[in-house]
């Protein structure tokens, strides 16, 4: 009963991690032509910095995973985690897809901190959210938090 169990846990997560990826992949990743450049010698190189949301951060648009047409980024991808940036909404998502759910949680806030060259208090005057999949603790699973550090104690 236990394989069952297991067994079926890890279809969830594929088809949920599938389901991410679809949505990240709605249509098919867009390709712009390079334009020629004006002299043989010069070469644009992509800017180091980037502003979201009036905080400078690292430019993670510059070497993106998987961009879709509507120019959504997913820039982090591992087996416990995604970190991606939707554009139309100026908004990071964190997606927490395997356990261990709290040390994974820890990690991606982490590398995101790290990814953007930011610290925490620039993190908070973003718009990210963290999500959980349904296979997290009941307290968890499906919702949505702000970043751990960002949250008000009481």
């Amino acid at each position: 009963m236990n394989k069952k169990i297991k067994f079926l846990a890890l279809v969830i997560i594929f088809l949920f991690t599938s389901a991410v990826l679809l949505l990240l992949l709605k249509n098919q990743p867009t390709t712009t032509p390079i334009p020629p450049l004006p002299t043989p010698t010069l070469v644009q190189i992509a800017p180091r910095k980037i502003t979201i949301s009036g905080i400078q951060t690292n430019n993670f648009l510059s070497s993106p995973i998987e961009t879709n047409k509507n120019g959504d980024v997913l820039f982090r991808k591992t087996q416990n985690y995604q970190i991606a940036y939707f554009k139309e909404f100026n908004q990071f998502g964190i997606v927490i897809i395997a356990p261990p759910f709290e040390q994974a949680r820890s990690k991606a806030e982490n590398e995101f901190l790290k990814t953007l060259g930011i610290t925490q208090e620039q993190a908070c005057k973003l718009n990210v959210t963290v999500g959980f999949s349904r296979f997290a603790p009941s307290e968890v699973a499906g919702k949505n938090f702000p970043l751990s550090f960002c949250q008000k104690k009481e």
